[in-house]
């Protein structure tokens, strides 16, 4: 503000809002709380003052009123006295007033005007008329919070309604707005102190008190939130709240009864029965049925309640993770196809039900159903994109193939630049995949084909970028359909599923083949549906185009032995390649885990990475040696993510949190399967998420050096080697594409390997 503006400035202390008007913009804060105690009669000084800039950042008595939250002309400031006593009644100058309209307002008398020059302006400005209101500020807040809820910004939204508290302790709309938002971010306890100071003010309040109770039933109070239960419904019947419902509290509380076990699940089971007696549709009686009947052993019966919660639930999260559990059982999935078999859009309702599956642990059962879809609609390119996703999670990249040539040979669908016949020579031929090398083993030979892109290592079929050369009147650019962008999708996961599977001279081949038709779409990737697959072809076409592995893979043996790169998309650089360590070359195998957050490793975790992750090591051979390459995902958009919606207090809670997740699941690994496990740093890579990076880094460090397996478990300290000698960028030497390092990382990974081995050495001369 200009400095010579005025404003309004509200002084919230003892449940009394006072406005003091016409302050000037540049006033401290200081100054203007001294001016208030001074007019109300508080006889001590000011202890504190609670007042936040619009940053959250704590608001200095010297700092002007301008920088307090909302830096609006209508600030308000929260003081908390040293001491209560005030003038007496007689002597103040506030005074009860009656008004016009009756309303009694608390007025501030004054004969004479302030002068802000004995707090520190130097200035005198016009008359204040201070009063007693509530503080208009409290709706623009309480909309600025609805809007960084809805962006999912719920500490920013907290902090919003925490200081509404403050000017307002009882304000019914905040405490509900607020008990929700802590119930969504799963802070129950903390959720339950302001249910709990709510109903203390608003004990008649059905929403408030029905809070209280799922609060109570949530921090595993059962009795007292079946009491609570009790007493919202009284409440609800006796008031006309459009919220009551008396079903709703009916199921509440047998859910909570459900819950104290088993002496009570009779009469929780009859609240059911009546409330499904009553509204046979209603949403939560029936998800409480399932629990019910799932528990005594009728999974069919539960299967069928839950494909009619499936779509529209409010319960999502509940009503898919029920599914996924039940869908193991045998039998189940045939029990869905014939629920299924009989609707309209058979296919996608299929597709729909596998994709549930695959999200919520179910994959092999995904796989099943995935099938049923694509032989209810021959030829339609999405499913079978769908059903290559869940093979790669299981590794069947053989299979994977398979259904892209079936795909190719049967459909409609064609791009004008895509040769389907030398694309299918390409993906036939391979041996069964059975172990991680089958592919590369094969790849000794050319297999015998012909498909016109036969050229010599290390050379590319035109250009510098590696690119096949197209004809001029073929680079018209044309829009592609979704079909059309499933197809090039199947493509780019071939191109994926060759490269990891260790073919990478087909891999090679076919980046040749389908650049044409990749050229030719309109759209960047980018901004498609396909962007993931597409984000992984540019990877490994970058790596095959000017990276590539210095020589086709070879068998390993005596004098090459394995050592394993597991990893999200970070070990794609590093696959097939040679390392040298102490003197012995390695080849370098990948086992790529896409999408894998090491959050997702967590004991109750069931998101597909999961299940990808116990895949790929336990396709590692006992006694295997493993580079373990997690966390960037985490790093990038988990770990702010999860401070942002409450479930931490801070970045350094949820780091030491992810790091025993992480430690914890390398131990009992290691342990199992007796590997020798180097655990590489997150790469630092990005500048906007280093300040992240290096630091989770230091905590999972120094967890390792604390682990009860430090002979087995190492930690390559290699992630400041990536970077310039001030720290503040890549070195440049290992820039590739943006998000992943250059191949020539495996450089500092082996000399980091070579010199634990030559400590290990030293420490035991012997072993």
């Amino acid at each position: 503000m200009p400095q010579g503006d005025l404003t309004k400035v509200y002084v919230h202390a003892e449940g009394k809002t006072i406005l003091l008007k016409d302050i000037p913009s540049h006033a401290t804060v200081d100054g203007v709380c001294a001016l208030w105690a001074a007019r109300v009669g508080v006889s001590e000084a000011v202890h504190s003052i609670k007042a936040s800039t619009s940053k959250g950042r704590a608001l200095q008595g010297w700092q002007p009123v301008s920088k307090a939250l909302g830096s609006s002309p209508e600030i308000c400031l929260s003081v908390v006295l040293q001491s209560s006593s005030k003038a007496s009644s007689d002597s103040s100058d506030i005074k009860r007033a009656d008004t016009s309209d009756g309303r009694g307002r608390w007025l501030l008398k004054s004969n004479h005007e302030g002068s802000l020059g004995s707090f520190g302006t130097g200035q005198t400005h016009g008359k204040y008329q201070p009063e007693h209101t509530s503080s208009p500020l409290i709706q623009p807040l309480l909309e600025r919070a609805a809007e960084k809820e809805a962006s999912l910004h719920y500490k920013s939204a907290a902090f919003i309604y925490e200081q509404v508290l403050n000017i307002e302790g009882s304000h019914r709309e905040t405490l509900l707005r607020y008990i929700r938002l802590l119930q969504t971010a799963k802070q129950h306890r903390r959720a339950l102190v302001y249910a709990t100071r709510a109903i203390a003010v608003h004990a008649d309040d059905y929403e408030l008190s029905l809070l209280h109770a799922d609060c109570l039933r949530l921090t595993g109070q059962y009795t007292a939130a079946v009491e609570q239960y009790e007493v919202t419904a009284n409440i609800g019947g006796k008031s006309s709240c459009p919220a009551y419902k008396e079903l709703d509290i009916m199921v509440c509380k047998a859910r909570t009864l459900y819950m104290c076990g088993e002496a009570y699940r009779h009469a929780a089971a009859l609240l059911v029965s009546e409330a499904l007696h009553r509204d046979p549709e209603h949403e939560g009686a029936l998800l409480e049925y399932v629990r019910i009947v799932r528990d005594r052993g009728h999974t069919a019966d539960a299967v069928r309640i839950l494909l009619r919660l499936l779509v529209n639930s409010r319960e999502r999260t509940t009503v898919r993770d029920m599914f996924g559990a039940c869908l193991k059982e045998d039998g189940m999935v045939e029990l869905v196809c014939q629920e299924v078999a009989g609707t309209a859009g058979k296919a996608p309702a299929l597709s729909f039900l596998a994709a549930v599956a695959r999200d919520h642990g179910a994959v092999p059962q995904a796989l099943m159903l995935f099938r049923e879809a694509i032989a209810a609609a021959p030829g339609a390119p999405g499913h079978v994109l769908s059903y290559m996703h869940a093979l790669e999670i299981m590794q069947q990249y053989s299979q994977a193939l398979v259904a892209a040539q079936e795909l190719l040979c049967t459909t409609r669908v064609k791009l004008r630049l895509l040769d389907v016949p030398a694309v299918l020579e390409l993906l036939s031929g391979l041996p069964e995949q059975h172990f991680p090398v089958a592919w590369a083993e094969s790849s000794m030979d050319n297999l015998g084909l012909h498909t016109g892109l036969h050229f010599s290592r290390g050379e590319k079929p035109c250009g510098s970028d590696g690119s096949p050369k197209t004809p001029p009147d073929m680079l018209t650019k044309e829009m592609y359909n979704a079909e059309q962008l499933d197809i090039l999708a199947i493509c780019f996961t071939c191109v994926k599923v060759l490269y990891v599977g260790g073919a990478v001279e087909r891999a090679r081949r076919l980046v040749a083949l389908i650049e044409p038709a990749r050229q030719a779409f309109r759209t960047p990737m980018h901004q498609t549906v396909i962007r993931n697959e597409a984000a992984f072809h540019g990877c490994i076409q970058q790596l095959l185009q000017q990276q590539m592995p210095p020589s086709l893979p070879c068998t390993p043996s005596k004098d090459m032995p394995i050592i394993y790169l597991c990893g999200d998309s970070h070990c794609l650089p590093g696959g097939w390649r040679r390392m040298a360590v102490s003197g012995q070359q390695l080849l370098v195998v990948p086992q790529l885990v896409t999408g894998c957050k090491i959050w997702h490793l967590r004991p109750e975790g069931s998101f597909y990475p999961k299940s990808a992750w116990l895949t790929a090591t336990g396709a590692l051979p006992p006694g295997a040696k493993v580079i373990f390459l997690f966390g960037e995902i985490d790093c990038r958009e988990g770990l702010l993510l999860a401070v942002d919606k409450l479930k931490y207090d801070s970045v350094d809670e949820a780091m030491d949190v992810l790091a025993d997740i992480y430690v914890g699941v390398l131990t009992r690994l290691v342990e199992e399967r007796d590997l020798t496990a180097y655990v590489h740093p997150v790469p630092p890579v990005l500048n906007e998420t280093r300040h992240i990076v290096m630091p989770f880094n230091a905590v999972v460090k120094k967890k390792m050096q604390r682990c009860s397996r430090p002979e087995r478990l190492h930690w390559l300290d290699v992630a400041q080697d990536y970077l310039t000698t001030d720290g503040t960028k890549l070195e440049p030497s290992l820039a590739f594409d943006g998000t992943h390092m250059a191949p020539t990382f495996l450089q500092h990974v082996s000399r980091a390997i070579a010199a634990l081995q030559d400590t290990r050495f030293q420490q035991h001369p012997n072993t």
